[in-house]
């Protein structure tokens, strides 16, 4: 992870705008906040809103983990292949 990496979640319930800026280390404050906005009578946030955002926060850091991990894999073959020229590798996912 580097400084810059960061999920951005959002929802817009009536008059309301709920907003969260997170690393993918922070998913639990996020869940947190979560329950204690829906949890209040006054916020138009419900529960429905929660479970919606917290499966959407936690498909943004699966979907982030993937991409990592196939960035990863681009460059360690892009390097075996610079290392072993002339050799074919073939990558299995």
């Amino acid at each position: 992870m580097t400084g810059i990496d960061l999920n951005i979640l959002a929802l817009v319930r009536g008059n309301e705008t709920y907003l969260w800026l997170y690393h993918d280390h922070q998913l639990a404050d996020v869940q947190r906040s979560l329950g204690r906005f829906a949890s209040n009578p006054d916020l138009a946030f419900t529960w429905y809103d929660a479970a919606v955002c917290a499966a959407r926060a936690r498909q943004q850091i699966q979907h982030e983990a993937v991409k990592s991990c196939q960035r990863s894999n681009e460059s360690v073959s892009d390097g075996l292949q610079q290392i072993h020229t002339g050799v074919t590798i073939s990558r299995i996912d």
